[in-house]
């Protein structure tokens, strides 16, 4: 008799995927846990219990696949750079006004600098 598939585990994983995957991989797992319990309510199979095994195996690769790219992506983040304006003086200001408030005014010279800059502080 093989060992009982764990699903939280699986739920678990769900955190650390791509965003894209989490939706179409956390209804596989619902999937397969209604299956397990259907199959609980049934008679042992041992040929349903290869096929479950392998759903699971198949699933916890796509995860593990899923995860590794999200990490591969969190770790080729460009490094966000604050050239030397006027506005970049006033950085943290900036950035605690925007996390405080719904909107921000910022005012000043020369208008072409600040909607970017200001969009990097927001992003960071």
């Amino acid at each position: 008799m093989s060992a009982p598939i764990a699903i939280k585990p699986l739920y678990e994983q769900l955190d650390n995927c791509l965003i894209n995957d989490k939706f179409r991989l956390k209804r596989r797992i619902q999937q397969l846990a209604k299956q397990i319990k259907d199959k609980g309510d049934k008679s042992a199979n041992s040929a349903g219990d290869e096929r479950l095994a392998a759903e699971h195996e198949k699933l916890l690769a796509d995860l593990q696949k899923s995860v590794s790219a999200c990490e591969l992506r969190q770790q080729n983040l460009p490094e966000v750079s604050y050239p030397p304006l006027p506005v970049s003086d006033k950085k943290d200001d900036i950035k605690a006004a925007i996390a405080a408030h719904q909107v921000v005014i910022v005012a000043g010279k020369p208008a072409r600098v600040k909607p970017p800059s200001c969009l990097k502080y927001a992003l960071s």
